[in-house]
């Protein structure tokens, strides 16, 4: 049986995720605007899922409710967006 837990957004979960690393991605966030879609490409040599783990962590910090998503057929790509409605 999973176990279940609640999470306040404002407990920054930061698996080794730095600081520095999540307040770019805060700056990330803070540059989009209504329906507008956030994209970050990454190098080979970069981990995509340390970058999702740090923009979701920006995102509860900044109480902003994210929608991020890998583009299907895509590997090396994030998109991201706020919920709206």
């Amino acid at each position: 049986m999973p176990r279940f837990s609640i999470r306040q957004p404002t407990e920054v979960k930061e698996k080794g995720v730095t600081k520095a690393l999540v307040e770019k991605y805060e700056k990330y966030i803070g540059r989009i605007e209504g329906a507008a879609v956030g994209q970050l490409t990454f190098r080979e040599s970069e981990d995509i899922n340390q970058a999702r783990e740090a923009l979701r962590a920006a995102a509860d910090k900044q109480g902003v409710d994210l929608i991020i998503r890998r583009p299907r057929g895509v590997d090396n790509r994030l998109e991201f967006r706020r919920r709206t409605g």
